[in-house]
């Protein structure tokens, strides 16, 4: 079952919009990525909308959050909001050189997105290969 109660109807003209948790709302379809976005309906004065309709989300296409982390620390470093974008990663790792002193770190991991390995290769200037006499934790 759909948990509703954050949503409200977002139809002004509508006698129930805006208020939350009235049960007025019911989910008639799934859209986007995976079908991971619904589509409501208000019961009040039938109309349709999308739950991420009135958020900073609605109409964005996919949304993300690059997000460096320190590993010893987990101190966040650095959050750039936005598209997936080889703009955006460049931004994040110029962002961690900056705030980092220009270091090299001693480990650096992406979720293997092209665009992060021209970035940190660009950023830093040099390719490190792993040693092998270590065994990983």
């Amino acid at each position: 079952m759909d948990d509703l109660s954050r949503s409200c109807c977002l139809n002004s003209d509508c006698p129930e919009h805006g208020k939350r948790g009235a049960g007025n709302r019911n989910v008639t379809s799934r859209h986007g990525p995976g079908k991971t976005r619904r589509m409501l309906r208000c019961r009040v004065c039938k109309s349709r909308f999308s739950e991420r309709k009135g958020t900073p989300l609605f109409d964005k296409g996919d949304a993300w959050d690059h997000v460096a982390v320190d590993a010893e620390s987990r101190l966040v470093l650095c959050v750039v909001p936005g598209e997936r974008t080889a703009e955006n990663v460049k931004a994040v790792v110029e962002d961690v050189k900056v705030r980092t002193g220009g270091r090299l770190m001693n480990s650096i991991t992406t979720d293997g997105y092209p665009a992060s390995a021209d970035a940190i290769l660009e950023a830093y200037g040099e390719t490190v290969t792993p040693r092998k006499d270590r065994q990983a934790r």
